[in-house]
C-alpha cells in the first residue's frame, strides 16, 4: 500500500494512528506494536543499527502530539535516553508502544 493511502480502514482495526510530521504520512499501529513498526509499515526511513531490538537508541523520534498515548519509558528505554541525551519530548521508537494516536518527527524527515 502506498504511503498514507486508505489508512482510515486500516486504522479502524488498529490500536493507534501514527502520523509522521511534516510528511503527513499516516500508519496504522496494531496493539502491542512500536512506533518503529508503524514507520516500517509505511517505509519511512528511521535510523537503527540494532534492527529494532532496543540496544542502540538510534531510532530517536520527537513526539509532536499525543504523548499522553505513550506509556512512561520502560527502564531499558530510560537508560538509552539517558545515555544518548534525549530531550523530554523524545522517545526510542523501537521501545515506545502507543495506546492511541501519536504524531512524531525526526530531524531528517
Amino acid at each position: 500500500m502506498p504511503c498514507g493511502d486508505d489508512t482510515a480502514a486500516t486504522t479502524a482495526a488498529a490500536g493507534a494512528r501514527l502520523t509522521l510530521a511534516p510528511k503527513g504520512t499516516v500508519a496504522a499501529v496494531q496493539r502491542g506494536e512500536t512506533l518503529l513498526d508503524g514507520c516500517n509499515r509505511v517505509h519511512a526511513p528511521l535510523a537503527q543499527s540494532c534492527s529494532g531490538h532496543g540496544v542502540c537508541g538510534c531510532c530517536r523520534v520527537r513526539v509532536v502530539a499525543g504523548g499522553e498515548s505513550l506509556p512512561p519509558p520502560s527502564e531499558r528505554e530510560q537508560l538509552l535516553r539517558e545515555r544518548r541525551d534525549y530531550g523530554r519530548d523524545e522517545r526510542v521508537a523501537c521501545l515506545a508502544v502507543p495506546a492511541g494516536d501519536v504524531v512524531i518527527t525526526t530531524t531528517y524527515w
